[in-house]
């Protein structure tokens, strides 16, 4: 651990369902007197590839299908 990083307390753990208990390092600004937090692990490859093209893009499930079947996007990540 870096004493900097130490003395403004941005040291954190987040638990990745893959690489286990990891160290983190927050943001160190400040916003209205509250320092932000990590809220959840890195997504797994592929793991929001449905959210992202249904809700970002706007994309129809249909295309969702097709975009998959043409292995543009590799495997999805559901249910690991």
């Amino acid at each position: 651990q870096s004493p900097e990083f130490a003395n403004r307390s941005v040291h954190q753990q987040c638990e990745h369902p893959v690489g286990g208990k990891q160290a983190l390092i927050s943001s160190p600004w400040l916003i209205d007197g509250k320092r932000s937090t990590v809220r959840k692990p890195a997504p797994l490859l592929g793991q929001d590839n449905e959210h992202v093209m249904r809700d970002v893009l706007g994309m129809t499930a249909a295309e969702i299908q097709v975009v998959e079947a043409s292995g543009a996007i590799g495997e999805p990540a559901r249910d690991r």
